[in-house]
């Protein structure tokens, strides 16, 4: 009898250490650049709609996805907006620390001499205004395509 108990416990343990957890990963090329797994919030936009759809993954499947009731399929995927998220894209940071730079050198040349440098104002401005551009590019946007896809990999 004891040998029974101790056959079903190990076949129970055994069975349930090959479980894994599925997570939904962004590509490029080779490179992870967010995973998302099942509880996480998401905003993405399929295909199919015109706007974007927003929930909580409520379970995370072979080839699709669901928020509620609503499945979606890997295939319908457009766009999965990556606010918030840690996430390979810089641009946005590179446009804080470009407004800075610029911002700096122009107070430093005031505080070093009396006279504006007309080339440092030049240079501190395209610093100021390259990255005001970069702060209003949108790079959250993960668009699907022939590099950037939308895969479920096993944790």
């Amino acid at each position: 009898m004891k040998i029974l108990f101790f056959l079903i416990a190990l076949i129970l343990l055994l069975s349930s250490s090959g479980y894994t957890q599925k997570q939904l990963v962004l590509v490029k090329g080779n490179k992870v650049l967010a995973k998302i797994n099942e509880g996480d919030y998401i905003r993405f936009k399929r295909k199919d709609r015109d706007h974007f759809t927003k929930g909580f993954i409520g379970g995370i499947h072979l080839d699709y996805f669901r928020i509620g009731e609503d499945t979606t399929y890997l295939h319908n995927i457009a766009a999965v907006d990556m606010r918030g998220r840690q996430s390979g894209f810089k641009v946005r940071q590179g446009g804080v620390m470009l407004i800075v730079a610029g911002s700096a050198l122009m107070l430093i040349n005031a505080v070093n001499s009396q006279d504006f440098n007309s080339g440092i104002i030049a240079v501190s401005g395209a610093f100021i205004t390259t990255g005001i551009f970069m702060l209003f590019v949108n790079n959250d946007i993960f668009k699907t395509g022939h590099k950037k896809k939308v895969i479920i990999m096993a944790h």
